[in-house]
């Protein structure tokens, strides 16, 4: 099997990749090559996402990735918690993640990351996930499925979005180191492939955020309302 490295840094192929380790081949391998092509691909080493994919044949992070301060790591229980809900169906998952700050970090524990759940079937999901006195903030676009959700008992408030609220909530964020735990997966996925659409306006992708969406919502709650523990 032949697989190109420019490939996200979490794939489905980890598993097989992970127990066959790989050989690696570049373009010094490759002897059909001319030397006006070794030149101009040796030329672009100056391009740290290039040159580690296609003149080394590493796996690397894409260019112009959001977070770039974030690990794998144990969620901190000691601290105030709070839970962030993003809403999806078809194409897109409903997602639920468990949120911690301190002064430095952002702890996150992946709950949920699923297709096609109804109403019901949420509320199922969450009856085995959190306590019903635990505070989710959820999408705001969605004030229907709140509303079924909060008859069904449970503590879920809509999210605030204000003016530039994505930009701004990003910013912040990135003012903090992010724990995620190990098993995580599909977190890390969106660690590893959220971009900036255009960078100089701190306008992203919108892709890979469905359980980033659902952290900033949460985080925005709980630093709103917990500035004093953290100042």
């Amino acid at each position: 099997m032949d697989y190109n490295p420019s490939m996200p840094t979490e794939h489905w192929l980890d598993s097989y990749i992970n127990d066959n380790p790989p050989i690696i081949t570049t373009y010094k391998d490759n002897p059909h090559l001319t030397q006006s092509q070794v030149k101009d691909i040796e030329r672009k080493r100056n391009n740290p996402y290039w040159w580690a994919v296609y003149g080394t044949g590493e796996r690397t992070k894409p260019t112009g990735v959001i977070f770039n301060d974030w690990s794998k790591g144990s969620f901190d229980d000691s601290l105030p918690f709070i839970y962030g809900m993003d809403f999806g169906y078809v194409n897109d998952p409903t997602t639920l993640i468990k949120i911690a700050v301190d002064s430095r970090r952002i702890y996150t524990k992946e709950l949920l990351y699923k297709t096609e759940l109804s109403t019901d079937n949420i509320a199922e999901i969450l009856a085995g996930l959190v306590d019903k006195n635990d505070l989710i903030v959820a999408d705001n676009a969605e004030p229907r499925l709140i509303a079924e959700i909060q008859q069904k008992g449970f503590n879920i408030v809509p999210c605030t979005k204000g003016k530039d609220s994505i930009r701004l909530g990003l910013v912040k964020m990135m003012d903090y180191q992010i724990v995620s735990e190990e098993e995580d997966y599909n977190m890390h996925k969106e660690l590893n492939n959220y971009v900036w659409n255009d960078r100089k306006s701190n306008t992203p992708i919108d892709d890979y955020n469905h359980l980033i969406d659902a952290l900033r919502y949460g985080f925005d709650e709980l630093m709103q309302d917990n500035q004093f523990y953290f100042a």
